[in-house]
This record gives C-alpha cells, structure tokens and sequence, in this order.
C-alpha cells in the first residue's frame, strides 16, 4: 500500500493532465511500448527484461554523473507536455509500472521511486517516436542514456 498511497498523493498534488495512472490501460500501453521499441519475448515485459540490450537500433546518448540527471537532464524536459514515465521494479510496487506526466510530476516520481538498488527507467513521446532509457549505476554514480526512435530527443 505505501506506494498507491505515494501515487495518490501525487494525484493530488499534480491533477490531471500533469499527472495521470492509466492503471487499467498500463499493461496495453507497456505492450505497445514493448512492440514499438523492443526485441522481446511477452514474459520479457513482467520479469524485468527490458533492459538496454533489447532496445531496437538502440543508440548511446551519454553518461553523465547520477547528480545531474535531476539537476540538468530532467529539467531540459518542457513545460506542459505529457510523456509516458516507464518505471522497472519501483518499490513496492509491480515489476514495471507506466505513468503518464509532466516534467514536475516526473521528477517527484523519479524521486520517490529512487530507494530502488539499480534505478532504470524510461521516457517514452507518447506518439511513439522516440524512448530514452536511463540506466543508473549507484556504485560507478553515473547515468547511462540510450535511445530508439526516428525522431531527436531531447537528449540527443
């Protein structure tokens, strides 16, 4: 319960549209996400294989130290634009869950769900076009950035 109750405080502090949880739609939304950026197999999706390995014609962005990724990588997100938010093992919660946010709900999110070990999540346009995955190394303290998609990201 204490991370629904997290994602309800989120809802209250971030309303519609800035923070939504497509918790009925969440397994369609992943499994698309899954088809559109991923070499996978469907038991891929619920055992914490989508990793970096399977991104379609993944691409490294860069690797930058874990301070910046708060300070100077999720703000380059703009104002008022939606993304799908994919997050893999946050605590106390399934193996992967989607939410769908702005920037400053993103952020709370990510914060809330930094207590795991090895933080990896993802960033997806919600058109599809592109998926950054954010791969945190805590005993190297660097983030690693790749990418998929035909469209530019933010990041590169």
């Amino acid at each position: 319960m204490y991370w629904q109750e997290k994602i309800h405080r989120l809802k209250q502090q971030y309303p519609a549209p800035q923070f939504n949880d497509p918790f009925w739609r969440g397994k369609n939304i992943i499994a698309t996400i899954a088809q559109t950026f991923f070499h996978f197999s469907q038991e891929d999706i619920y055992s914490h294989k989508l990793d970096a390995t399977k991104i379609k014609n993944r691409e490294l962005i860069k690797t930058c130290p874990t301070k910046t990724l708060y300070q100077e990588e999720i703000v380059k997100l703009p104002e008022n634009v939606n993304y799908w938010l994919l997050l893999m093992n946050p605590p106390m919660g399934a193996e992967c869950q989607i939410y769908d946010c702005q920037k400053n709900a993103l952020r709370e999110l990510l914060y809330l769900s930094s207590g795991a070990s090895e933080p990896q999540f993802y960033i997806i346009d919600k058109k599809y076009q592109w998926l950054v995955f954010f791969n945190v190394n805590r005993q190297q303290d660097v983030v690693t950035l790749y990418k998929s998609g035909q469209q530019p990201t933010i990041w590169g």
